[in-house]
Formats: C-alpha cells, structure tokens, sequence
C-alpha cells in the first residue's frame, strides 16, 4: 500500500463496493446511482455494486428514470468477485443501516433519521454507537439526520 491507507499499490486505484438499489425510482437508488455516476467519472476507483433485495416484492427494475448512457454504466458495474478486497464499503439500506464491522477496510452507512430520532430498527439493536468499530462511519444527507447520530454516540468525525 502507498501512503493513502485507500489506495493499492498494485494499481493505484481504490477498491470500493456500494450495497444498495440500482434501476428503481426511489431516493436510495437514485442516490447510490448518483454516487456511482460521479466515481465512475474520476477514474482512479475500482467500483463494485452489491445489488440488495428490494425492500418489496412487487418493485422491479425500471429503465428509463436516468439518461440511456447513464444507466449503460450504472449497469456495466459489476458485483464485488468473491476475491475482490474492497477499502471501503458504502452501504444502503433504508430503514435498517448495517452496522455490522466492515470484513475489509473501512464502511460507510448511509442513514437518515425522522424528526433528529433514530428508532429502535435504525440502530440494528445497538443501545448505542459506542458499541460500533472505529471502521465504521455514518453518511448522512443533512444535518438534521446527522444530530440523531450525534445523539446516538457518532463523534463528530465519524459523521
């Protein structure tokens, strides 16, 4: 490794795995689709996507919400091989964050929060974040939701 802890050596890229949805009309999808689009356009990100069950059965995949080149790429990024050792891992998963410790690397969860409250099936049956690796971050989309995980126990830092 070279002096970014995020960086190979081999090939000076990072290696990143996003988990979530992908070709569905909701926040989350188009929030990790947007995350990939942009990481795509760098260039120095070796990108996996770890396409999660839909929270309902009767979702399925919708074409034509983003521009036809868009989706080409969203689509070209392939799933994590089962040797791929991600530096981090970017998680989505509505109403139920995995706070679970990173098997690779470092781990980023995507979280929001109702009204600054993190209910009970927020937090993964944690009492607090203080039970939570150092590994792992939270990413939220404001500051409202990023007060809850304060409250939880997130230092500052780690949101």
């Amino acid at each position: 490794m070279t002096g970014d802890p995020l960086s190979r050596a081999d090939t000076g890229r990072k290696r990143l795995v996003i988990e979530g949805w992908r070709f569905l009309p909701h926040s989350y999808a188009l929030v990790a689709a947007s995350h990939c689009l942009c990481l795509l356009r760098r260039g120095d990100i070796e990108l996996r996507f770890a396409d999660l069950p839909y929270y309902y059965d009767a979702w399925r995949r919708t074409r034509g919400i983003l521009p036809a080149d868009d989706e080409t790429a969203l689509a070209a990024v392939p799933s994590p091989e089962s040797n791929f050792t991600p530096d981090a891992t970017f998680t989505m998963r509505p109403e139920s964050p995995d706070f679970s410790a990173p098997r690779f690397g470092r781990k980023f969860v995507f979280g929001t929060a109702e009204y600054r409250v993190l209910k009970t099936r927020n937090r993964s049956g944690l009492r607090s974040a203080g039970q939570l690796p150092e590994t792992l971050s939270v990413v939220t989309p404001s500051l409202w939701p990023a007060l809850a995980y304060q409250r939880f126990g997130f230092p500052r830092e780690r949101i």
